[in-house]
């Protein structure tokens, strides 16, 4: 993964050299908004939320990173934050947990790209689940969380930087009479701290935890808050579970007992 790849980079190549350290941070963590304000448009099918493909995907990332050290070179970093989804996500948020002053990042919600499901949302499983509701329309508007990191690699890039989210979702969740469900709706996202605790992300190992921690202690750090922008639509189907509430277990037989078989006659 880029992220263990690059904090490994600083812990061998750079030793104990801290001007080392931020001089990457800094070159590293300005890709992300370099593609948000206008880089992006050097990949051929990129939007301007994120590149819309899976990790592991990395398409022509090496020559873009190239086009951007380029363009870079003698410039002083962006001070204008935008947020992009790409494999350097992380990278960018430790470089403000280092050299930001603390202060908040609004980051668009179409940026995270996440791929939510049906079991991200429990009050709406729950009702799949219970077979007492019947066929017909149920209005939504309730809260949720889920581990990002639950949704395996499709989408790591998010969930190295915000690991577990929280927000709302609203919709409407129609069961129909051949027991399948379609919700429809949409769903916003509540304001996350980064503060690179290492227990929110399984994804490092633990030299990689040791040396993120490490980072924060010499050069120093501040926690900021994110805060997320816009709304996600989003929708379901699938198959409800096999009704059997209701449904009574079928009742024991029982026979005589004849004490065992007899004795044959002596």
């Amino acid at each position: 993964m880029a992220t263990k790849m690059f904090l490994k980079h600083l812990e061998i190549f750079g030793g104990n050299d801290t001007a080392f350290w931020r001089n990457q941070l800094t070159l590293v963590g300005g890709f992300t908004p370099w593609l948000a304000i206008s880089g992006y448009k050097y990949l051929p099918g990129a939007n301007q939320y994120g590149f819309n493909f899976d990790p592991g995907q990395y398409a022509n990332i090496t020559a873009l990173f190239g086009i951007y050290v380029g363009q870079s070179h003698g410039i002083p970093p962006t001070s204008t934050f935008a947020s992009y989804g790409n494999p350097l996500m992380f990278v960018e948020a430790i470089n403000h947990w280092i050299h930001g002053d603390g202060t908040q990042r609004t980051v668009n919600i179409e940026s995270l790209n996440l791929k939510m499901g049906v079991a991200d949302f429990r009050e709406i499983t729950k009702a799949i689940e219970n077979p007492g509701y019947g066929p017909g329309t149920y209005s939504f508007d309730t809260a949720f969380s889920t581990n990002i990191f639950s949704h395996g690699t499709q989408d790591l890039w998010s969930a190295s930087v915000f690991g577990r989210v929280s927000g709302r979702i609203r919709g409407t969740l129609v069961m129909l009479e051949d027991d399948t469900y379609r919700f429809d709706g949409y769903y916003s996202l509540n304001p996350d701290k980064f503060d690179a605790d290492p227990s929110n992300r399984p994804f490092l190992q633990e030299t990689a935890t040791t040396f993120l921690a490490k980072l924060g202690a010499i050069l120093g750090h501040k926690d900021y808050q994110i805060n997320f922008f816009g709304e996600k639509s989003l929708s379901f189907s699938g198959q409800r579970p096999v009704k059997n509430a209701g449904t009574r277990p079928p009742e024991a037989v029982h026979r005589p007992s004849l004490g065992g078989l007899m004795r044959p006659p002596r």
